[in-house]
């Protein structure tokens, strides 16, 4: 056998750490013997000199012999952190409030990107990680409304619409667009309660996020995708408004017309299929009752409680039902 030793792309020796400066701004209070507590962070990060691939700013007529990555891009961070609290007592009965709030936002300054690609599909100026599909436009009521329209391919009535962005009367990559938030929650927020009444104690939490999306694919929603009829749906889509010819051809209704295995057009990737992804969930809940120290005392314990805990017992989620 012969042996050889290839380079397929030259080195780069230029290729450097990228650098990230961090600025933030705090401030810590408790005022009125702990009636209001407030601590509030602020921060500011830019990155610059980050590693990219820079294939998209070559043709292909000249091959891959260059360096596939260099020092170019940059991007920032920016957001805030704020705590607030409230403790006091009344008698017999203390208790304690809290509530946290977080929120951050991130930008691409700049990156490779082909100096041809229109600006509707440029990934600078926008945020990181967000999701590009197609734009929907409601459902096809006619097999003339289909004739009239850019489509992507085999398209029957009751089948999805999607926008044709640049107006080239084709459905392909060139008409998909930033949709939606961004897959990470740019909010987290938290909030809850603890109280204590002679023997009784209660503590309670509650857990949130929002400013996100997520897309809902799948058997379970696309239904008889695999083509076997087989598996387990969401009641949303077993009983939601769906398209049906003849019975209900609302040109805005949440789901498209059934079909048997693959659809093409109905599957593709489109903020038809965005959900947000916005919950509230009951994270903690604790409820207990401590017996008098002078009764376990006399069973020569020092403590007992009687105690129930549960966790995510309620859950809110504001983009799709359960």
């Amino acid at each position: 056998p012969q042996k050889y030793l290839g380079l397929s792309s030259p080195v780069n020796p230029f290729l450097k750490w990228q650098l990230t400066d961090t600025y933030n701004v705090g401030i810590e209070s408790s005022m009125w013997n702990g009636l209001l507590g407030v601590e509030l962070d602020v921060f500011y990060m830019k990155t610059t000199r980050s590693l990219e691939s820079q294939s998209a700013n070559f043709p292909p007529s000249l091959g891959s012999y260059y360096p596939t990555h260099i020092n170019y891009g940059s991007h920032d961070n920016r957001g805030f952190e704020l705590v607030l609290s409230h403790n006091n007592h009344i008698r017999d009965f203390t208790y304690h409030v809290r509530g946290n709030l977080s929120w951050a936002r991130n930008k691409v300054l700049k990156m490779t990107e082909d100096a041809n690609v229109p600006d509707y599909k440029r990934a600078t100026g926008g945020p990181m990680g967000r999701y590009w599909g197609f734009v929907a436009d409601g459902l096809f009521q006619s097999e003339e409304e289909i004739a009239h329209s850019a489509v992507f391919g085999p398209t029957l009535p009751g089948d999805i619409k999607l926008k044709d962005i640049n107006g080239d009367g084709i459905i392909d990559g060139n008409d998909k667009v930033a949709i939606g938030a961004t897959t990470k929650p740019n909010l987290i927020y938290g909030f809850g309660m603890s109280a204590k009444w002679k023997g009784l104690d209660v503590n309670v939490h509650f857990q949130g996020s929002g400013k996100s999306t997520f897309f809902i694919d799948g058997t379970t929603v696309q239904m008889f995708s695999g083509g076997d009829g087989w598996g387990n749906v969401l009641k949303e889509m077993a009983n939601g408004n769906r398209w049906i010819l003849g019975v209900n051809e609302d040109p805005n209704a949440e789901f498209p017309r059934l079909t048997y295995g693959q659809n093409p057009n109905n599957y593709q990737k489109s903020d038809y299929w965005l959900r947000d992804g916005s919950y509230l969930r009951l994270k903690t809940l604790d409820i207990g009752y401590s017996l008098p120290t002078a009764l376990v005392n006399k069973i020569h314990l020092n403590r007992v409680r009687v105690f129930f805990v549960g966790t995510n017992l309620l859950i809110l989620n504001f983009g799709i039902q359960n």
